[in-house]
């Protein structure tokens, strides 16, 4: 095409609520189109990525766009969505500052769904009140048209030499492979690669682009049903039963480096990955060269040792396996359950069997702990006691109604962002420095596996959305950070869920971990949990106070007393029968110590004295 007739163009426009739609013709195949021309738009714009929606139409009903294909989506329709995205922000700047009656130079956006003025964020207004006032009060449509059209390129009239592009990726990748001299099985053992893209837009989805091309490219190389008589292109496979791409199996280590230099003509620097996946033919080569020879009519079982069972690639393979699943062995010199179990009395937590156990499983196979039970009967300090045998700093996520990325990973300081580059004047400065970034519980236990214990509390307080960005954290543990990359653990961090079940988990969330259901303790283990905790207190106090509040339990209350009430209580009627109340007033008297809820206490006011009788019986 030669440039001059590869256009791309693209429509952003805003509806009522100040949400934006991205109407394009490019089509998303699997490379992340949506999500990365979502972002370009989102930050042109200044408003959040969850305020922008991408419309992949056709050429009949969308604005025209040449196809998806070369490498051109990042680079080509992300220059296009970004001229129609500054040209909508134009419009919602102009109703913006007719609202706040400034002018529209003087205002800026914060990435948060709000437009301000420079130096007074007091003065600010919403995307949607900005969106409703354009399109119901002064009768204007946020929107705006883009389109990235390169010149023609001159071509020589002697040596046809052109440009026929205006950036260009630039790619390594070498393969390391182990071949069979007689049957000619190819086994791979590890890739390296380096790629220049200009700006990765999007880690994740550039690493995932990058897998997955190295990957077809091992089945064109190495599995002959991709091109049977290459170089002749016929009876090549016609579905994707014929057509074979690599198992789990077939995957080897592979390491890859980004390397990021800014493309001047790119979105924000971006260039195209797509295409940057090459593997070389050599070993694919050999591995024909080797099957059409003398030995192309016996199969590996023929010979012996060769067979199933002792296929090296199979052999390779359990390897592989046994090295993602291996068993972290003794930790802290915890070999057993029941060595596991001593060291939380130690910490002055008494476990169960059963809880010991899937601890122990937790910790030497590298999943995380959901611990699920009524609330107070010992899930969060199972975590505190784990961390403590562990000699591990706890960090802890309380999960609430909302919570979501920003409270559980990072956030960016934006004061000092702020204050950092008005201090620094015409000087370059970087303002995604790590001084800059505020480090969330999730972001921590990453950063330092090795001496943190993670501890998600009351996972089911959060919303399905949240749970579902949690599961993807719990499959690889790394998180990517735009401006910074992808912060991947050196090993597997320590993880406790816990959950009172006041909704179910979703299954998906429950296979990734080692479960275990904490019930009420029974009445002996209760009492010397009591008398553990709290060491003031004598054997019949506790076993009192343990029998009292196993009848509250049993009782239609607001909120049932758990182990910790009951400590507490204990501790309370000792002190007070010290301070000289006598038995059993001392109980009666500290209730509130138990039960913490006025509609429980009037409910159970009038049988308590009945109740503190039998339990001090």
């Amino acid at each position: 095409m030669n440039l001059g007739g590869d256009p791309s163009q693209a429509i952003v426009h805003s509806n009522p609520t100040g949400k934006f739609t991205v109407a394009l013709s490019s089509i998303d195949l699997g490379q992340g189109m949506k999500s990365v021309t979502r972002q370009i738009c989102a930050e042109t714009l200044g408003v959040p990525v969850e305020d922008v929606y991408v419309d992949t139409a056709d050429s009949d009903t969308g604005p025209h766009s040449t196809g998806s294909f070369a490498s051109r989506g990042t680079h080509r329709v992300g220059n296009a969505v970004m001229a129609a995205a500054r040209e909508a922000r134009g419009v919602m700047m102009e109703a913006a500052a007719e609202e706040l009656e400034v002018n529209a130079a003087d205002l800026e956006t914060d990435g948060r769904g709000n437009i301000h003025v420079k130096g007074a964020p007091h003065r600010s207004i919403t995307t949607k009140a900005v969106a409703m006032a354009a399109q119901f009060k002064q009768g204007k449509t946020i929107a705006g048209r883009g389109i990235f059209l390169v010149p023609l390129s001159p071509v020589d009239p002697e040596t046809g030499e052109m440009s026929p592009a205006t950036c260009y990726a630039h790619a390594c990748l070498v393969a390391e492979v182990e071949v069979d001299d007689e049957t000619g099985e190819v086994t791979m053992v590890r890739m390296d690669s380096a790629y220049e893209l200009g700006r990765a837009l999007n880690p994740r989805l550039v690493e995932q682009q990058l897998v997955g091309g190295a990957c077809m490219a091992v089945s064109h190389a190495l599995f002959e049903t991709t091109e049977p008589y290459y170089p002749d292109p016929r009876n090549g496979p016609r579905d994707f039963v014929e057509y074979l791409m690599p198992g789990p199996g077939d995957i080897c280590p592979h390491d890859i480096a980004v390397l990021e230099r800014p493309a001047p003509d790119g979105p924000f620097g971006g260039k195209g990955a797509g295409r940057d996946v090459r593997q070389s033919g050599a070993a694919g080569g050999r591995q024909r060269d080797l099957q059409r020879g003398r030995r192309q009519d016996r199969r590996p079982a023929d010979h012996p040792g060769k067979g199933a069972a002792r296929d090296p690639r199979a052999g390779r393979r359990q390897a592989a396996g046994a090295a993602l699943m291996a068993p972290r062995g003794a930790i802290a010199g915890i070999d057993s359950p029941e060595a596991l179990e001593r060291a939380l009395r130690e910490a002055y937590y008494l476990a169960d069997d059963g809880l010991a156990t899937a601890a122990y499983l937790a910790l030497t196979l590298g999943k995380p702990l959901l611990l699920e039970g009524a609330p107070g009967v010992g899930k969060t300090e199972a975590a505190k006691a784990l961390a403590a045998v562990l000699a591990h700093r706890l960090i802890r996520l309380q999960c609430y109604e909302g919570v979501d990325a920003d409270a559980a990973l990072y956030e960016w300081n934006y004061p000092r962002q702020m204050l950092a580059i008005r201090q620094a004047g015409k000087q370059s400065i970087d303002i995604y420095g790590e001084t800059l970034l505020i480090e969330r519980p999730m972001l921590a236990a990453l950063r330092a596996p090795d001496s943190t214990v993670l501890l998600i509390d009351e996972i089911d307080r959060s919303d399905q959305e949240f749970e579902a960005f949690l599961l993807e954290f719990l499959s690889d543990f790394h998180i990517s950070i735009p401006e910074r990359g992808t912060i991947r653990a050196m090993e597997r961090p320590v993880v406790v869920l816990t959950s009172n079940r006041t909704r179910d988990l979703h299954e998906a969330l429950r296979r990734r971990c080692v479960y275990h259901w904490i019930d009420y303790p029974t009445a002996e283990r209760e009492a010397r949990i009591v008398m553990m905790r709290a060491s003031t207190v004598a054997e019949g106090t506790a076993r009192a106070v343990v029998a009292a509040v196993g009848k509250l339990r049993r009782e239609p209350l607001t909120k049932a007393p758990g182990v910790a009430e009951a400590v507490k209580w204990a501790e309370a009627a000792t002190l007070l029968n010290q301070g000289g109340v006598r038995w059993p007033d001392a109980f009666k008297r500290s209730i509130g110590v138990a039960l913490k809820d006025e509609e429980s206490l009037a409910f159970i006011r009038a049988r308590l004295d009945g109740l503190l009788a039998e339990a001090t019986a």
